[in-house]
């Protein structure tokens, strides 16, 4: 099944997930490979999780290399007041606990 760029949001949207585990369902509506038809499946957070995991990888290994390069007294303060991360990829459910296993410092979405 094909998908547009718009429904593959949606499916991130609706149930995408950082909790191994998780079976939140969501119906995408796609265009079969072989007829060519519409088709609708079901999938659920559970089937999405490992592109999910990796993106979000990706992202903390990034953040992991500007931290890397904070000085001592910018560090403190980020450790006393948080980590502020804002776009899309902050509404993923599980995010913040996610991220506290690889940090010290609390984490604050802004979705």
């Amino acid at each position: 099944v094909s998908i547009s760029d718009v429904q593959a949001e949606n499916a991130k949207k609706a149930i995408g997930s950082l909790v191994a585990g998780d079976e939140s369902k969501f119906v995408i509506q796609g265009k079969d490979f072989y007829s060519g038809k519409p088709r609708s499946l079901n999938i659920s957070a559970s089937q999405i999780y490992e592109p999910i995991k990796e993106y979000a990888d990706k992202d903390i290994g990034v953040c992991k290399i500007v931290l890397s390069k904070l000085g001592d007294q910018t560090l403190s303060e980020l450790i006393k007041s948080g980590l502020y991360l804002a776009g899309g990829g902050c509404a993923l459910y599980g995010l913040e606990e996610y991220l506290s296993k690889e940090y010290v410092v609390s984490s604050i979405l802004r979705r």
